[in-house]
């Protein structure tokens, strides 16, 4: 999965720093505390200098409150992928919403 995500983001001229893994297994995914989701992104984004901006993927993950905060901390975009996002395009998605997750998404198009 990840060699796949990886070309498809290269195909849209998209560089790729570091796809990280939190070690979790699949099925507790959901139970995973935002503390923790967020502590291991700061980390991850630090050892990892350079990076223009963040993309969570697991849909799984309770993880879109913690978007706009990331991005007060870390200074640079934060995305996360949307569970009704994945239909038929390859291209990685982020969910809509009006207020609170981002900057991308409060200035995406109508």
């Amino acid at each position: 999965m990840k060699q796949g995500l990886r070309e498809i983001f290269r195909g849209r001229r998209i560089g790729v720093v570091a796809m990280e893994g939190m070690g979790v297994e699949f099925k507790s995914i959901p139970e995973v505390p935002q503390a923790t989701i967020a502590a291991f992104i700061k980390k991850a984004f630090a050892e990892h200098a350079g990076a223009d901006a963040v993309y969570i993927l697991g849909s799984s993950l309770e993880a879109l409150p913690l978007i706009a905060p990331l991005e007060r901390e870390l200074g640079v975009p934060v995305c996360k992928r949307s569970p009704r996002a994945s239909g038929k395009s390859r291209a990685p998605p982020c969910p809509r919403a009006d207020q609170g997750y981002g900057r991308l998404l409060e200035t995406l198009p109508a």
